[in-house]
């Protein structure tokens, strides 16, 4: 009996803020579903598949060192070599007999693993292009040169791949423009069974919700700029903001902004369970979102699959995936607060 052809998918967190992550859950069920074995290789994780199989690769858990890591990753060879060496495809000219059949690398660093097979084994190796946060959009010199030198070696990698998948059309135009590559687009399928509207009711007072990383090119100290105007006509709206921080320092940038805003009328929350984060979707009144950057914006679309308006910057992708809600001029805040004012009164229709 011929063994099940198999499929890698690497992705360097297996995290549920993770919306990249959440599209490798997603997949990893549609290939388990048409009968291929699937394995997921993370660098670290804290959810677990339902019925793929998970391999943790470990990281270092000093954000400092781990960013590094990613960066230099090629430099970690061993361990290059090592997970690389378990994505074994036995073929001929004609036929996969056995082994990885493919292998899907969705971020970087995690392309290295998958160049290593596709060089070793000639497993095909295609790359789910997310696209790489702008230098610009970061506020540190540091940052900055980090996330250049992070976009230089992800289009390396990019350019070994087999195929190309983009996210969004906006991404696919990029990546044509940037390394003239054409890639095939397919947008991010969201996992209905858990995003859904139901008969949970909005929160006593009027709510404002955003989900995503604590990074600089999320534009969060935008957003907080923008509901300090928005409680100056509301006063019993209140903000959550659910997600990891990355950057130690700009999250204390935004504890402070926010200690100086209303620390009563803001929360922050870093480990929303899946449970818990369906329930703010369905609770909040209105999605905001002040990113200066986004490949697709994954949560705009669970939030209008749970019943939600959302209110968003005019940037990237945004016109692709905001059907609900209100676009914004990007950096105008007071017409980005005007916009969440009206939606919390009831007077958006879209």
């Amino acid at each position: 009996m011929q063994e099940k052809l198999k499929i890698a998918l690497l992705t360097p967190t297996f995290n549920s803020y993770s919306g990249i992550d959440r599209v490798v859950e997603q997949q990893a069920e549609r290939y388990i579903n048409d009968g291929y074995d699937v394995t997921i290789f993370a660098l670290e994780a804290k959810m677990k598949p339902k019925r793929a199989e998970l391999v943790v690769i470990g990281i270092s858990k000093n954000l400092l060192i781990q960013r590094l890591e990613r960066l230099f990753y090629f430099l970690f060879f061993w361990k290059v070599r090592k997970y690389g060496n378990m994505l074994e495809c036995n073929h001929d000219y004609e036929r996969i007999y056995s082994g990885y059949w493919k292998v899907i690398s969705h971020f970087y660093p995690m392309n290295w693993i998958a160049i290593h097979a596709q060089k070793k084994y000639g497993t095909q190796y295609i790359y789910w292009d997310y696209g790489i946060a702008k230098p610009e959009t970061f506020s540190s010199i540091i940052e900055r040169i980090y996330m250049k030198l992070f976009n230089i070696f992800n289009n390396y990698t990019i350019k070994k791949a087999n195929k190309v998948i983009s996210i969004s059309k906006y991404l696919s135009k990029e990546l044509y423009q940037e390394l003239s590559i054409e890639s095939e687009v397919k947008y991010p399928i969201v996992n209905t069974k858990r995003f859904y509207k139901d008969s949970t009711p909005k929160a006593r007072d009027p709510l404002c919700l955003y989900v995503g990383r604590i990074s600089p090119h999320k534009g969060i100290h935008l957003l907080l700029e923008a509901f300090e105007l928005v409680l100056k006509e509301i006063p019993t709206a209140r903000l959550i903001i659910a997600g990891k921080r990355t950057f130690e320092k700009y999250y204390d940038q935004l504890a402070y902004q926010a200690h100086k805003i209303d620390l009563i009328r803001i929360l922050f929350i870093e480990d929303a369970t899946d449970e818990e984060l369906v329930k703010l979707y369905r609770t909040a009144h209105v999605y905001t979102t002040a990113t200066q950057w986004e490949g697709y914006d994954l949560p705009i679309k669970e939030a209008e699959l749970c019943g939600t308006p959302s209110v968003a910057f005019d940037i990237g992708p945004h016109k692709e995936v905001l059907k609900k809600g209100i676009l914004v001029q990007n950096g105008d805040i007071e017409a980005f607060a005007e916009a969440v004012i009206k939606v919390l009164r009831g007077e958006e229709h879209g």
